[in-house]
């Protein structure tokens, strides 16, 4: 059995078909409306080319984010931050009277964006804080690098001074002893000529 090549432009068509049925019926599922609509493709064909452009779709209709991933009210909290940034920025200079409107037609609460631009506030300033403290992190890094500079220098100089010291030790010790031969020889003459 030879399989049959889908062109992108048909598997378009296709999910923009279940898209806009579902905006009616937001409770259609996809294998449903396979069967009723293209019982020839099996309908996990129709998952994967959902995943792959339902969202370009989305897009090219200015379809909401909800609406394109069918979530509403409670469930609408389930999309990324990224995707609630972007909605947070869009209703940021909005009227009360147009961001309602914005509200009821992406199926949004009021409560959800605002609460979403503090999720989104909080998350900046934890990546100010997060930069702060890295800076803070490198800045001390930089302080112990000096210091183990600082000692490695101070232990050389220990080093050279232990061996300077052994050094004068030494002609100490060499010195001392020729002192003592010198007095130890002084004193054998001095008893010879006392002896005499």
């Amino acid at each position: 059995m030879e399989r049959i090549k889908y062109t992108a432009d048909f598997k378009k068509k296709v999910i923009y078909e279940f898209l806009f049925l579902r905006k009616d019926n937001p409770s259609l599922p996809l294998r449903q409306f396979s069967k009723q609509n293209y019982p020839e493709i099996n309908h996990r064909l129709l998952y994967t080319w959902r995943k792959v452009y339902e969202t370009e779709i989305g897009k090219e209709q200015n379809m909401a984010e909800n609406e394109i991933r069918n979530k509403y009210g409670i469930e609408a909290n389930e999309l990324s931050m990224q995707e609630k940034f972007r909605i947070v920025l869009e209703t940021a200079r909005l009227s009360t009277e147009e961001f309602g409107e914005y509200c009821r037609k992406n199926g949004l609460y009021a409560s959800d964006i605002k609460r979403w631009q503090s999720e989104c506030e909080t998350a900046l300033n934890e990546h100010s804080i997060d930069k702060a403290v890295n800076q803070a992190v490198r800045t001390k890094n930089n302080e112990i690098k000096q210091l183990k500079q600082q000692i490695d220098s101070l232990k050389d100089t220990n080093k050279r001074q232990e061996r300077e010291l052994d050094r004068q030790y030494k002609s100490l010790a060499v010195y001392a002893a020729k002192v003592i031969s010198l007095k130890n020889f002084q004193k054998l003459f001095t008893d010879e000529k006392e002896g005499l």
